[in-house]
């Protein structure tokens, strides 16, 4: 009975540890990162419904900060209708872009440009 509970206890151990290794890798995003995808995504959603796209679900972004203190933002999704949904852009953190490339954001639906823009919600 005791090498039983030792061995589940092992079992056990070696899951938690396996599901920490898990947890390790997506560490490797910074928290700011997520901020900029995720308010990008929403902004996004909000911009292009007010530009008359229908989405199915929200955008699914990422985001990679550039040497210049920018955010790189790469966004996907789809339409009510099944058409494909991309939002790229740039995205500047901040009160002040005085030294860094512009924000501009640049959605697409189905292979047609709807938008060219430096503020989402402007």
């Amino acid at each position: 009975m005791i090498k039983r509970v030792f061995v589940l206890g092992l079992a056990l151990v070696a899951m938690g540890l396996a599901g920490l290794a898990g947890l390790a890798g997506l560490a490797g995003c910074k928290p700011q990162d997520n901020i900029v995808a995720s308010g990008t995504a929403a902004d996004g959603k909000i911009a292009l419904q007010r530009a008359g796209v229908k989405l199915k679900d929200g955008l699914d972004c990422k985001a990679s900060e550039n040497k210049d203190g920018t955010y790189s933002v790469d966004c996907t999704g789809s339409t009510t209708s099944g058409q494909p949904v991309k939002l790229t852009g740039r995205h500047v953190v901040g009160d002040s872009s005085e030294g860094r490339e512009k924000p501009t954001f640049v959605a697409i639906v189905a292979g047609k440009q709807i938008f060219t823009r430096s503020c989402l919600l402007c």
